[in-house]
């Protein structure tokens, strides 16, 4: 929570510790903040108070009222989000490279993205699971899938292991394959301590901080992109915003205001 490394900030970064399920330590960008000076804090912030500046956070295990809390000028938002499902992959580009066979269970429009304009470079062959009997993807979206030859839709059909169940006839069938992919559409963004504090979507996606000095980036308010370039680029604005808000401020006292 934090990524002022590369501006003039004194930023505390938490990375957290196996928050949102994830181990610290694993981003390459942790090596480039601290060559900066930033001090990288492996603890899971579990509570805020947004209510007043300068903003309150404890960490988890201190999270009573009497604890004494840690303070902000400002806070960025920035703890991701996660596939809601387990035990299967995510990420077409990540998990599907160089895969003679993957699947794709699901029909919106992240998941049919997914599979013709990825998974098809990778794989020898992708199955589309679809629950119903037609896609939830828009026409726009649908229309290359359904006319790609290396991608087989199979229609009101369920998943089990790598077992296939069509819930219309009852039939079932094997798929051989190496790599199974839920609906990508599906993900569950890390925001449940602000979400009474913030304005979030039904989902738990950021749609407007509504608090000054309180920004937010990456994957907790993109749910349509999803892709390192795209974080990168958010956490970048909104460490330039906090930057000038905090400078704003700093002058505003030197002229007594």
């Amino acid at each position: 929570m934090g990524l002022g490394c590369i501006a003039n900030l004194n930023s505390v970064p938490f990375e957290g510790f196996m928050a949102n399920g994830f181990a610290a330590g694993g981003q390459r960008t942790a090596t480039q903040c601290l060559r900066f000076g930033t001090r990288i804090i492996t603890e899971t912030i579990s509570r805020v108070d947004l209510s007043h500046c300068p903003f309150r956070y404890w960490r988890e295990g201190q999270e009573e009222e009497d604890e004494e809390s840690d303070t902000a000028d400002t806070v960025i938002v920035a703890t991701s989000a996660s596939a809601k499902e387990s035990g299967m992959s995510a990420c077409a580009v990540c998990d599907g490279l160089n895969r003679p066979l993957a699947v794709i269970g699901g029909g919106g429009d992240s998941a049919t993205e997914e599979a013709t304009s990825k998974l098809t470079k990778y794989g020898a062959h992708i199955y589309v699971l679809v629950h119903r009997d037609k896609l939830r993807a828009l026409d726009i979206m649908a229309k290359p899938l359904v006319d790609n030859p290396k991608i087989s839709i199979l229609w009101d059909t369920r998943w089990k292991n790598l077992w296939t169940r069509n819930v219309q006839t009852g039939s079932e069938k094997d798929l051989d394959v190496n790599r199974l992919f839920h609906d990508l559409s599906i993900h569950e963004p890390a925001t449940a301590i602000f979400r009474t504090q913030i304005q979030t979507d039904p989902n738990g996606y950021i749609i407007n901080t509504s608090v000054r000095g309180v920004f937010a980036a990456v994957d907790v308010r993109d749910k349509r992109y999803s892709q390192a370039i795209t974080s990168v680029g958010s956490g970048c604005i909104a460490v330039l915003e906090a930057e000038r808000l905090i400078v704003e401020s700093q002058e505003k006292e030197m002229m007594g205001e």
